[in-house]
């Protein structure tokens, strides 16, 4: 590879690990050679496995730069929060609550989508949160699509808050008083030739029908309310998604 720098933009994303410890044999090898890299990511445990300095972000603004054998990981955590140090070392581990005598809000049993994941039961209880985790292409991100119906159910049974139910589409899952943040933002979480305020109010907007359009001043409310909220970085509300850096798109 004839460069002096690389830029690397969160190359990792998509890789499982066998992938990425190839990345990483990769960029020691041209490290060695004296190429110069840039390694953007949101994985801390991948700095630390192979960076020699670390410039940490937050909100487009710099925050400050470490060499990264005098910076742990929580101040790591952070600087990136914007927290104080102390704030952090307070935080105590709270003891896992028992939430199998909570009411059972989903209760699936034998739901599939053929070719892209084999029949599953999932049980989530009121207030409960379940983690799922596994290999790119394992079935994570179609189980949460076969239960919001992005992807119809085939097969099995669903119950929500005891009720058995049929979620044909998303709308069906929206009225149950469900929501689903994807994972392919720009794919599926975003239409990027639309302002900042018509992507807010998007959801809301299905959700009542399109014989219900939302007045013009709610959605503005509505739109500034989140726009704060989540310090969205936009010149503003009528600003296409699609101008917006990755991370303010995301929120």
């Amino acid at each position: 590879m004839e460069c002096k720098v690389l830029i690397l933009d969160e190359p990792t994303s998509s890789l499982d690990d066998h992938e990425v410890e190839k990345l990483f044999t990769l960029m020691r090898q041209l490290k060695e050679k004296g190429v110069a890299i840039v390694f953007v990511t949101h994985f801390l445990e991948q700095v630390y496995a192979v960076c020699d300095r670390i410039t940490v972000l937050r909100n487009g603004k710099l925050v400050g730069e470490y060499p990264i054998e005098e910076l742990p990981r929580v101040r790591l955590v952070a600087a990136m929060m914007g927290k104080d140090f102390d704030d952090l070392a307070a935080v105590k581990t709270e003891q896992a609550k028992d939430f199998s005598k909570e009411p059972l809000f989903i209760d699936a049993k034998g739901l599939s989508h053929k070719g892209k994941i084999k029949p599953f039961d999932l049980q989530i209880h009121k207030g409960e949160v379940v983690g799922l985790t596994g290999l790119l292409g394992s079935g994570r991100s179609e189980l949460a699509r076969v239960i919001y119906g992005a992807d119809k159910n085939q097969t099995g049974e669903l119950k929500v808050a005891g009720k058995e139910v049929k979620i044909n589409a998303p709308i069906d899952a929206m009225n149950l008083g469900m929501g689903l943040l994807p994972d392919d933002r720009k794919a599926e979480g975003i239409i990027g030739d639309l302002s900042v305020r018509e992507n807010i109010i998007l959801a809301l907007q299905a959700k009542r029908g399109i014989f219900k359009l939302l007045p013009m001043s709610k959605q503005i409310e509505i739109a500034d309310k989140y726009i704060e909220l989540l310090q969205i970085k936009t010149a503003n509300r009528e600003t296409l998604i699609k101008q917006l850096s990755g991370g303010n798109q995301q929120r």
